[in-house]
């Protein structure tokens, strides 16, 4: 069954050509999915994103993509490039086979499974590393040494009286 569709592709990022040369590209790999033509495509001129909470310059844009396709294409459209907006087209009816169905909903849940495992992989190395950061920071504290995690970067510090120092200081007490 052909399907007739358009899509919104968005891209952030920099420098400015390469946002849109990454557009181009998604629209140039969903025309080599199988039985998948794209019809129509324009790409939207890079703006630079104006806002207090952007530090650096970074540039926005969006594609829009007329394909026919087929279901086993939409479904890789849809995970493989995560269109902003989607609208099928034609036809206005969709009839289908029971196993057609079931083939769709089986990749479906493939991706969604794989998407699942990525998420708990990282979820799990971010707990690994938070803890090692606390341990750091532990032990950076026991040398006198305090940091901040910041926008740009980390800041190290030196605390008020570090462990040499306090050392020194209770010496010159006992004499």
């Amino acid at each position: 069954m052909e399907i007739h569709a358009s899509f919104i592709l968005e891209a952030v990022g920099r420098p400015q050509e390469f946002v849109i040369e990454t557009l181009e590209d998604m629209t140039k790999k969903i025309g080599e999915i199988p039985k998948t033509a794209v019809i129509k495509k324009k790409v939207a001129e890079a703006k630079k994103i104006e806002h207090e909470s952007v530090k650096t310059e970074i540039f926005s844009s969006f594609a829009e993509v007329e394909v026919t396709t087929t279901l086993e294409g939409m479904e890789q459209i849809v995970f493989a490039f995560m269109p902003s907006h989607i609208e099928i087209i034609k036809p206005n009816n969709i009839e289908m086979r029971n196993c057609d169905l079931n083939s769709f909903f089986q990749g479906l849940a493939r991706k969604l499974h794989q998407y699942d495992e990525v998420t708990k992989t990282l979820y799990l190395q971010r707990n690994i590393l938070v803890n090692r950061i606390k341990a750091a920071e532990d032990k950076l504290k026991e040398m006198g040494v305090e940091f901040k995690l910041e926008d740009d970067g980390i800041k190290f510090e030196n605390l008020e009286q570090p462990q040499e120092k306090k050392k020194s200081a209770k010496k010159s007490k006992k004499k």
